[in-house]
């Protein structure tokens, strides 16, 4: 009996070890899981950026990609001197929604050339004078799009049209604000003591700018981002270029104010006035014509009849 027992005992015993040898061999023939790879954050794009845009930090996302799959060249999160360099940059080429961010894709704000390579081609920069009322207080900053306002006094007008307002040009670019390029990334870090603003402009609207800079006063509307894609140009009242750019080209208060052409060529040549005639005397020789009815600009140039008879000449 007691034979009987040990022998089922051993039988236990026996397949219990080959149970737990044969389970260590599944175990080591079974493969391994692949350990997940190692992720980080990388920057890109947000949304479509065309080129020349000046990137915000709401164009920019983080996306995590596993590191054997970060394109070469793109930026990562502990990578902040690169970081830096995309504040305010300008995007050289298209870059489509969550494209990797690439300083090669972007020229950075302190880099020589950096204002000319904003603009679109053939388009041109042109500085405008603000204050902190004409400027939106300093709201206005880099990449903002603006309509240009002219105020000006209408010395001759009744006291109900003394002074005009009027959109000169509408969906302008704002490249430079004072010496700043780049655009903030916080409120606190705006330029609000500047006392110009570069706007990217035609050339026709370049000189319809200047002109209007010495009309009266300009200030800037911020436009919606909604209508930022516009582009920028003069308004439909403003004629197309033809040599010269006059008051009346770019102002329906100037216009309104200018004497009809009828009136202008009955005047002399010159726009000389005829109405306070003055007499003045031309001497030719020994002759002495007395002449009225001169205009009074010519006046000054001509000869004043002198106080005593001239003399004679020799016989």
């Amino acid at each position: 009996m007691k034979l009987v027992l040990r022998g089922c005992l051993l039988l236990i015993a026996a397949a219990v070890i080959a149970l737990v040898l044969r389970t260590a061999l599944l175990n080591a023939n079974t493969p391994a899981a692949p350990a997940r790879p190692e992720r980080v954050p990388v920057r890109v794009a947000a949304t479509e950026l065309p080129p020349g845009r000046l990137l915000r930090d709401s164009e920019m996302n983080w996306q995590d990609m596993a590191v054997n799959q970060v394109p070469k060249g793109a930026i990562t999160r502990n990578e902040t001197d690169k970081l830096a360099q995309l504040k305010g940059a300008l995007v050289r080429h298209p870059l489509a929604a969550g494209a990797p961010i690439r300083l090669e894709d972007v020229i950075a704000a302190d880099t020589p050339g950096f204002l000319a390579a904003a603009l679109k081609p053939g388009m041109r920069a042109i500085s405008v004078p603000i204050t902190d009322v004409s400027g939106n207080s300093g709201l206005i900053q880099p990449g903002d799009f603006i309509d240009l306002i002219l105020t000006q006094s209408m010395r001759e007008a009744s006291p109900g049209q003394a002074v005009v307002s009027e959109t000169i040009a509408t969906g302008l670019r704002v490249i430079a604000v004072g010496s700043t390029i780049a655009r903030p990334k916080d409120a606190d870090s705006a330029n609000t003591r500047a006392s110009t603003a570069s706007l990217e402009v035609s050339p026709r609207a370049a000189e319809i700018i200047t002109v209007a800079a010495r009309m009266g006063e300009l200030s800037l509307a911020l436009r919606s981002f909604a209508n930022e894609g516009r582009e920028g140009a003069p308004t439909e009242e403003i004629p197309p270029a033809r040599g010269m750019t006059w008051a009346g080209d770019i102002s329906q208060a100037a216009r309104a104010a200018t004497p009809p052409r009828s009136e202008r060529a009955s005047q002399p040549s010159g726009g000389l006035s005829t109405g306070n005639a003055a007499g003045v005397v031309i001497l030719r020789g020994s002759k002495r014509d007395n002449q009225t009815g001169v205009p009074t600009g010519l006046a000054g140039l001509l000869v004043p009849a002198p106080a005593t008879a001239p003399v004679p000449p020799p016989q």
